[in-house]
């Protein structure tokens, strides 16, 4: 019991150190550059109750923040600021983006706990367990 205590912290920070190196062959002059932007909340958002819960290639993130007393699960974009998904879904949780802008996630539906895949504005709920 004792090994997997240190084992798992061991292996996560060996995955965000390699996650950090720089691409092979890489100099100084061609490194990825990073920026902080401050993205501000979600309109109507309880301020401090929002979750940025992924991020793809493109920079759109993803999460969900409290909006009286329901979660409205949102896409945030450079170009587009922030768009919130609770008309095309309802209450729920996002979870990740890919880099085609796929979004999963969760709500509770009539089935019970259910997970789902937004796609170009369409959901298909994808499991759904009592």
């Amino acid at each position: 019991m004792l090994s997997r205590t240190v084992l798992v912290p061991v292996l996560l920070t060996v995955a965000v150190l390699n996650a950090q190196a720089p691409p092979a062959g890489a100099s100084p002059g061609n490194l990825p550059s990073y920026s902080i932007v401050d993205v501000g909340n979600l309109p109507g958002a309880t301020p401090g109750e929002e979750v940025v819960a992924g991020m793809n290639n493109a920079g759109q993130l993803v999460g969900w923040a409290w909006v009286g007393s329901t979660t409205h699960g949102f896409v945030w974009s450079n170009a587009l600021g922030y768009t919130d998904l609770y008309d095309s879904i309802g209450a729920f949780v996002v979870y990740g983006i890919n880099s085609a802008g796929q979004i999963i996630g969760s709500y509770v539906g009539s089935g019970g706990s259910c997970s789902f895949l937004y796609s170009n504005g369409v959901v298909t709920a994808t499991t759904c367990y009592d």
